[in-house]
Order: structure tokens, then C-alpha cells, then sequence
């Protein structure tokens, strides 16, 4: 399958079992495992450095983070609240960017970060 084709399937259908007869999660699910196992381990060190802190979220951030259904995949595995980062929630944007952009807002969180880092 050409690649962007495949880009596209995985943007419009994602984890979502309904769509393709669920094919895609049986070709995204080995990479998704690798990551979320990746995930565990790193909550499990958080966990034994701050014994007393507690993991509320895990937010997921970039273009991965909208594929659809990506999020309860991700908390079904590793049995933590999982949502999508929004680096602009407490920004102050004009409303013609939050609403040009704002469903694209995972992609700007290394930038948003980087700008607010330049502005401490």
C-alpha cells in the first residue's frame, strides 16, 4: 500500500474496531504494545521514585495522539486515565487560530513548549 494511503487509513479509521472490519488495529496493535510497554516501565520507575505522588493522567501528545480511539487503547492498557494533550488550554489565541488550529493542537506541543520555555 503506498504510503500515503496508508497514512490516511490510519488518520480516518485509527484503533476503531467498527471501521475495516478492525484490520487496522491488527496492523497498528505490535507498535501500540511496544509503546505502551514502553509507558508501563516508565510508570513504574515514576511510581517507585515518588512513592507518594500519584499518576492522575497520561496525556498524549503529536500526530499519533489523533488517531481515532488511540486514547482508550492506550488507557486499556495501562489502566491510567489517557487523554490528548492541549498545549494551548490556558493560552490566550485569537479565536480564528483556536478554530483554524485547535483540533491540530497536539501536533504544537514540543513548539509550545520551546516558546513558553523561551519566556520564562
Amino acid at each position: 500500500m503506498p504510503t500515503e494511503k496508508a497514512v490516511g487509513y490510519k488518520q480516518t479509521y485509527g484503533l476503531d474496531p467498527n471501521q475495516l472490519d478492525g484490520r487496522m488495529i491488527g496492523v497498528l496493535s505490535p507498535l501500540l504494545n511496544m509503546i505502551t510497554t514502553e509507558l508501563a516501565q516508565s510508570i513504574t520507575y515514576f511510581k517507585e521514585l515518588y512513592p507518594n505522588d500519584v499518576l492522575h493522567e497520561v496525556l498524549l501528545t503529536g500526530g499519533g495522539a489523533l488517531m481515532p480511539q488511540v486514547a482508550p487503547y492506550v488507557q486499556n492498557k495501562l489502566q491510567v486515565q489517557t487523554g490528548i494533550a492541549n498545549p494551548w488550554y490556558a493560552a490566550t489565541l485569537p479565536q480564528a487560530v483556536r478554530d483554524r488550529y485547535g483540533k491540530l493542537a497536539p501536533l504544537f506541543s514540543v513548539a509550545t513548549g520551546l516558546t513558553l520555555r523561551e519566556h520564562d
